[in-house]
């Protein structure tokens, strides 16, 4: 447990300084292991950890309510999907998971930071991807390094047509400052290029709270299946930018 706390300290202070540059990832052959076999061994989910996530979760809170208004989750939660949500907060991710064990649809992976892979903290690393992570190094995307975009694609098309999971990707790409206090940041457009060239839907599913998690007084966490766009009429960034922001709203008043 030492160990663990020890490097959640180092990732904190490293995020800190807000200096974004390529992470050495752990496993380290990474980029050249197959997609299948990192899948099978070091991106294997584990029912064990999301356990024990739930438990940390339910201590920190006061409330949780997930909420699916639409019934989208009945019609699509069971299929491959492109799930996209606001990023306010690195509890976002179990949050997401717990939420859609209690909507009974598929699990999904989640595009993770790389600094959550970095070869100096393996605890997370491995914590991470048994909750269904897998490293997205944002320095390498940023530089349109050419290994970096290709094994995102092959990541997710191994997903979402071999494995027939879905993925949950955070637009904003990190923690803006807007998140920070409630607003969707500036987005990319490649959770719509995902699943535009994939053809399948995309789900909007907002949370509130998260960033109130594991405080003294605990907090009220509210998790929101928005809307959804069939691959056929996806929305620009703007238009996602706003879907997102009315989910955040709706989300809070649970």
């Amino acid at each position: 447990m030492f160990r663990f706390t020890k490097e959640v300290v180092g990732l904190k202070k490293d995020l800190s300084k807000y200096d974004l540059r390529p992470v050495d990832i752990c496993p380290p052959d990474y980029y050249t292991r197959s997609v299948e076999e990192l899948f099978y061994s070091d991106f294997a989910v584990d029912d064990e950890t999301f356990e024990t996530a739930e438990r940390w979760v339910n201590r920190a809170v006061r409330r949780i309510k997930v909420a699916d208004p639409g019934g989208i989750m009945d019609e699509f939660g069971n299929r491959p999907t492109v799930r996209v949500s606001n990023h306010d907060s690195m509890k976002n991710p179990p949050v997401l998971a717990l939420a859609y064990r209690e909507l009974g649809c598929g699990d999904s992976r989640f595009a993770a930071m790389a600094e959550l892979f970095d070869e100096r903290r393996p605890m997370i690393a491995e914590t991470v991807a048994k909750l269904g992570g897998y490293p997205v190094d944002r320095a390498r995307m940023q530089e349109r390094d050419f290994l970096a975009l290709i094994r995102f694609k092959r990541i997710t098309e191994y997903i979402l047509n071999d494995l027939d999971e879905s993925v949950t990707i955070f637009p904003e790409g990190g923690i803006t400052d807007e998140a920070k206090k409630g607003y969707v940041g500036p987005i990319n457009d490649g959770a719509m290029r995902t699943a535009k060239l994939n053809k399948v839907p995309l789900i909007v599913v907002s949370t509130s709270g998260c960033r109130s998690l594991w405080t003294p007084f605990g907090a009220k966490v509210g998790v929101l299946v928005s809307q959804v766009f069939e691959p056929h009429d996806l929305p620009d960034t703007a238009g996602l930018k706003e879907a997102m922001q009315i989910g955040i709203q709706r989300a809070s008043q649970l």
